[in-house]
């Protein structure tokens, strides 16, 4: 296992105190944590697969590149506005699951 393997497992490992997780308004808020961080790969790979910058994919969005920066860097919830809005831009086809596991999220380019 190489080093960057191992701080990725570090960093993905939540060590929750047992009262917290029993508090809903903390399960809420790793929920919504979740949600940003899978929907920040999916945005970037999509983006970055498409051939455009933060700029360029704001600009197709009707965003500014600071949204773009922030969603990239998971300090943004997904809605599912959002969502369709970065999907029509990018020509993509959106998915967003919310389960007792956690959150899925991807993208799907159309057919050329």
């Amino acid at each position: 296992m190489d080093a960057r393997t191992a701080v990725e497992r570090r960093h993905a490992a939540w060590r929750i105190d047992p009262l917290e997780a029993l508090d809903p308004e903390s399960r809420r808020q790793r929920a919504d944590a979740a949600a940003a961080m899978a929907f920040a790969k999916v945005v970037y790979d999509a983006r970055t697969a498409a051939g455009l910058d933060e700029a360029g994919l704001a600009a197709l969005a009707g965003l500014t590149e600071d949204d773009i920066v922030c969603i990239e860097e998971s300090g943004t919830v997904p809605t599912p506005e959002l969502a369709d809005r970065l999907a029509r831009a990018l020509d993509c086809d959106v998915t967003l699951t919310w389960s007792g596991h956690g959150v899925t999220a991807g993208f799907t380019p159309h057919a050329a």
